[in-house]
C-alpha cells in the first residue's frame, strides 16, 4: 500500500467535519481497516458463490468477473487514496452524485473529504459495479447477510410478537399502561439499531436474547433521553384528534433490515392500533446500502416471513401488518436522496419534493447512526450543542432520532456526562460500539 501523506496524528479538531485525515478518529479507522475488510469480504463472497449466481442470473459469468474487477479497483483506489471518480453508470441518481463531486473547487479524495461523503461514495461505487452490467443489475450483494440476520433473530421475534399481541388484546388500558407500552416499544426500536452489519464488517450481529428482559439493564445506557418528550407530544396529538377524521401521519426513515426493522414494525403496529397515527410511511433505500439497510424487497420479505411463520403470535402479527399495507395505513416510499452523499440540511435545496412530503407528517423518526450523522452533517460540534441547533435549520416537521452510537459525532449530551464516559473508557471508544444510545427530539412549534 502506498504511503498516504495527508494523515495528521490528531483527533478531529473542534468545529471540523469528521474526516479520515485525522488518525485518532473513527473515520480513519473505518477507511484504513473496516472498509477494506468489507470489500474483501464481499469479493470473497462473489468468488465463492459464482456458480450459484451464474445459475440464478443467466449469462452473468463474464459480467461477474467484471464486477469483481471493479470492486478490486475500488479497494485499490481507497487504499491508495485516489481522487473520487465520477460515476460511469446510468442509474437514476448518477447526475446527482456527479454534480455533487463537481461542486468542489478541488478534487476530493477518500481521506481528506468529509467522512460522510467518502463512506457513502464507497457504497455507491459498490452498487455501480453491478449497474454497469446487463445481467446483474438486480443482484443484491448484501441479501444473504440480511436474510440470515432475520433467521438468527427468531427467538426475540417470537417473544416480542407475543408481547405486541397481548397489548392489542387488552380490553382496557390505563393511561399509565399506555405510556409504559409506548416507551417500551420506542426503546425496543432504539436498541434494535445495534444489529448493524456495516459496523461489524458484515459479521453476524443478530439479536438472540430476550430483548424485553434486556431493557431494564439498558436504561442508563441511553445517555440522552427525550422519550418522555416524544410521548407527551404524540399523546397530545392522539387526544386532539380523537373522534375526528383527521389524518395523523408518522414517518419512519428506516435503517437496518432484519431484527431492527421488525422492532420498527412492532412500534408502527402499536401506533396504528392505539390511534397515535392513521398512517405510517416507511422510507426505504433505493439501492442496497451499508450492508444491512432496508430496501423495498427487504420490507416485503420481512412482512411475508412473519406472515408465513409457524409460530401463532408471529403469524398473527404478520397478518395484521399485511392488512395495513392492503388498507394503505402502511406506505413504502423510495427516494434516492437517502443514498446520496448529502446531509439533511441540504434536502430543501436538493430535493424539495421530499422535504415537502416529510412536512405533511406529525413527526419524522430517523433510525440509526447514518441518519443521525446526516442530521448533524458529520460535524464535530461541542457535545452539549442543542439537538435542534445541530440540525442547521432542517425541520420539515418535528424530528426524532433513535440511534445507538457507532461514530464519534454527538450533540445534546451534558458536558460532565460526556467527560465521565471519556474518563471511564480512556477515550472515545464507547462511541463506536453501539453500547450507548440517544433518543433526541426537536419539536416544530
Amino acid at each position: 500500500m502506498s504511503q498516504i501523506t495527508c494523515i495528521k496524528d490528531i483527533s478531529t479538531p473542534p468545529g471540523a467535519y469528521l474526516s479520515a485525515q485525522y488518525k485518532k478518529s473513527f473515520a480513519y479507522h473505518t477507511l484504513q481497516e473496516r472498509a477494506p475488510v468489507i470489500l474483501t469480504t464481499f469479493l470473497d463472497q462473489l468468488v465463492r458463490d459464482k456458480c450459484e449466481i451464474s445459475k440464478q442470473y443467466k449469462d452473468s459469468q463474464e459480467e461477474l468477473k467484471q464486477v469483481i474487477g471493479n470492486l478490486s479497483k475500488l479497494k485499490n483506489e481507497l487504499q491508495t487514496n485516489k481522487p473520487l471518480q465520477a460515476l460511469a453508470s446510468t442509474g437514476s441518481d448518477e447526475s446527482t452524485w456527479n454534480k455533487f463531486l463537481e461542486s468542489f473547487e478541488q478534487p476530493q479524495d477518500f481521506y481528506t473529504t468529509v467522512f460522510l461523503y467518502a463512506e457513502c461514495y464507497i457504497y455507491r461505487r459498490i452498487q455501480e459495479a453491478f449497474d454497469l452490467t446487463c445481467s446483474l443489475r438486480e443482484y443484491d450483494i448484501f441479501q444473504k447477510k440480511k436474510d440470515n440476520s432475520l433467521v438468527e433473530a427468531n427467538y426475540p421475534i417470537v417473544v416480542v410478537s407475543k408481547y405486541i399481541n397481548d397489548i392489542k388484546n387488552k380490553t382496557s388500558q390505563s393511561g399509565v399502561e399506555l405510556e409504559n407500552d409506548f416507551l417500551k416499544l420506542l426503546r425496543l426500536s432504539v436498541w434494535g439499531n445495534r444489529c448493524d452489519l456495516s459496523i461489524t464488517a458484515g459479521a453476524d450481529n443478530s439479536q438472540t436474547t430476550d430483548p424485553l428482559a434486556s431493557l431494564t439493564n439498558l436504561g442508563d445506557k441511553v445517555i440522552v433521553d427525550d422519550s418522555i418528550k416524544i410521548w407527551t407530544y404524540l399523546n397530545c396529538v392522539r387526544k386532539t384528534n380523537a373522534n375526528t377524521n383527521n389524518s395523523i401521519i408518522i414517518d419512519i426513515i428506516l435503517d437496518n433490515a432484519g431484527y431492527e426493522f421488525f422492532t420498527d414494525l412492532c412500534f408502527a403496529d402499536f401506533l396504528i392500533h392505539k390511534k397515535f397515527a392513521t398512517k405510517i410511511r416507511f422510507y426505504v433505500k433505493a439501492i442496497p446500502w451499508y450492508i444491512s439497510d432496508v430496501t423495498t424487497k427487504d420490507f416485503h420479505h420481512v412482512i411475508n416471513s412473519l406472515y408465513s411463520d409457524c409460530d401463532s403470535n408471529v403469524n398473527c402479527l404478520g397478518k395484521r401488518l399485511k392488512s395495513y399495507l392492503d388498507t394503505k395505513q402502511f406506505e413504502v416510499i423510495v427516494d434516492s436522496f437517502w443514498t446520496s452523499p448529502y446531509e439533511f440540511s441540504k434536502m430543501q435545496d436538493i430535493n424539495k419534493s421530499l422535504y415537502d412530503i416529510l412536512s405533511e407528517s406529525k413527526v419524522a423518526l430517523f433510525k440509526g447512526d447514518l441518519n443521525h450523522r446526516k442530521l448533524l452533517a458529520d460535524k464535530n460540534r461541542p457535545v452539549d450543542t442543542e439537538f435542534k441547533n445541530a440540525l442547521d435549520g432542517f425541520l420539515p416537521t418535528s424530528v426524532c432520532t433513535l440511534r445507538t452510537i457507532k461514530c464519534d459525532v454527538m450533540c445534546g449530551i451534558e458536558q460532565k456526562k460526556y467527560e465521565d464516559l471519556i474518563k471511564k473508557y480512556n477515550g472515545n471508544s464507547w462511541m463506536e460500539t453501539g453500547e450507548y444510545a440517544v433518543i433526541q427530539c426537536a419539536l416544530k412549534q
